[in-house]
């Protein structure tokens, strides 16, 4: 499964979206686009950074920022 959704966020354009923690029990959808891929390793354009600020590798994920982001971290958005 892990080479299958590799494969599937790995190539530039694809639509990827990752849950993020707010508080104690909220969560909230980060969107983004793949910009480039390197093995095991990922860059996202930020779409839509959600209503509360969260980091990615200490980067604060704002719209239109590139960030660079673990694979199996992102799935394919819907």
């Amino acid at each position: 499964m892990e080479k299958e959704l590799e494969v599937a966020v790995s190539q530039p354009g694809v639509k990827v979206c990752r849950q993020f923690t707010v508080g104690i029990g909220n969560r909230e959808w980060v969107r983004g686009v793949v910009v480039d891929a390197v093995p095991g390793k990922i860059r996202i354009r930020i779409e839509d950074p959600g209503k509360f600020s969260h980091l990615e590798n200490g980067i604060e994920l704002k719209r239109g920022s590139v960030v660079e982001g673990v694979m199996d971290s992102w799935t394919p958005c819907m």
